[in-house]
């Protein structure tokens, strides 16, 4: 009897298994780089807010 044999019985099960893993580590790195370029473009016009700010002062506070 050959231990190494494949299992006919659950080898589609072990094929659905597999796919389902590889769909869901797919689906959560898509995700994290989602959420990663989310953040990246809160940060980016937060800190054009932050830049922006001190000239809006000076320029009203220079006309009035």
């Amino acid at each position: 009897m050959d231990v190494a044999a494949p299992d006919p019985v659950n080898a589609p099960r072990r094929d659905v298994a597999a796919a389902s893993q590889v769909l869901r580590e797919g689906r959560e790195a898509a995700r994290r780089h989602e959420r990663r370029r989310l953040i990246g473009a809160w940060l980016l016009i937060a800190a054009l807010v932050g830049l922006s700010l001190p000239g809006l002062v000076v320029y009203f506070s220079g006309h009035g």
